[in-house]
């Protein structure tokens, strides 16, 4: 090959087919490609990074700071609420003046007039399913129950549910000549509503009769039996009339297998949502006459 017109020598050959030098070997080790050389990228020109200046001296500041808060008083004047209770004449809660800040302290009345006990039964229905579907009391409830203003104020009323009949699928109790009347008053307690049955007797026999007594408040409700009666007659009121009341009663009553009347002295205690506790106070057989040999 000859010298080049313009007199520059020829490239080498592997400069003259730029595609054979991938194939190109390295020379410190034949089985490796040699690397291809990358374009020259300038770079740029270095920069220190700035410096940060801190104080000689560093400071630990806690602030403690105060104010008083203004918020507007919001009362609420003749505030009256109608709650439907299945009659024409719904439960009617009202007050003359509500502070919605401290509601607690307000004076508050609570007119009830014949609400059916149906609709009350059906309420509780909504708390337990031991209430059988078939139970059907026909009564009325009427009262009223009123606090008067103040923090500690305690509540005062009557409130009567009166029974006039019992319906299930087996039987009826007709009560309309003499019906049942439940009577509830308000405890004199500041700290939470309680409300307490006073004494009703309950006629099972001609010779056996309980006298029940109980209250209810937010947590729980408590129940007292007294009198005399049979194991299987407690037994058929609570299945029957009382469900789930009678929960524990006739265990606590057996006497083997007799069915003798008994001296009934009963207390049960159930807090919502948890299972009820009864205990016996000196169950025993009534005592029997003596008769004299002569």
């Amino acid at each position: 090959m000859g010298p080049r017109p313009d007199g520059r020598s020829h490239p080498p050959p592997h400069r003259q087919r730029p595609e054979l030098a991938r194939h190109r070997r390295s020379r410190r080790n034949p089985h490796r490609p040699a690397r291809r050389r990358q374009p020259y990228r300038q770079r740029p020109p270095h920069r220190p990074p700035p410096r940060r200046s801190f104080p000689a001296k560093l400071l630990d500041i806690s602030t403690h700071c105060t104010a008083a808060a203004d918020f507007t008083l919001l009362t609420l004047t003749n505030a009256t609420c109608a709650i439907p209770s299945g009659s024409p004449q719904p439960i009617v809660l009202s007050s003359q003046s509500l502070d919605i800040q401290s509601p607690a302290a307000a004076a508050i009345t609570f007119d009830i007039h014949q609400v059916p006990l149906n609709w009350a039964l059906d309420w509780a229905r909504l708390f337990t399913q031991r209430i059988p579907t078939n139970l059907n009391p026909t009564g009325l409830i009427e009262g009223q129950l009123t606090r008067p203003a103040g923090p500690t104020a305690t509540w005062t009323g009557d409130l009567q549910a009166t029974l006039q009949s019992l319906t299930t699928d087996d039987h009826q109790l007709d009560l309309s000549t003499k019906p049942i009347i439940f009577d509830w008053q308000p405890a004199a307690s500041p700290t939470y509503f309680n409300l307490q049955l006073q004494p009703l007797p309950i006629h099972l026999s001609p010779t056996s009769q309980l006298i029940l007594t109980g209250s209810i408040d937010p947590l729980s409700y408590a129940f007292q039996l007294t009198g005399s009666a049979k194991p299987s007659q407690i037994a058929a009121l609570g299945n029957n009339a009382m469900p789930p009341l009678g929960d524990e009663l006739v265990s606590l009553l057996k006497n083997g297998d007799a069915d003798d009347p008994l001296n009934v002295s009963l207390q049960c205690i159930r807090p919502f949502a948890t299972q009820q506790t009864c205990t016996a106070v000196h169950p025993e057989l009534p005592p029997k006459p003596k008769h004299h040999h002569r």
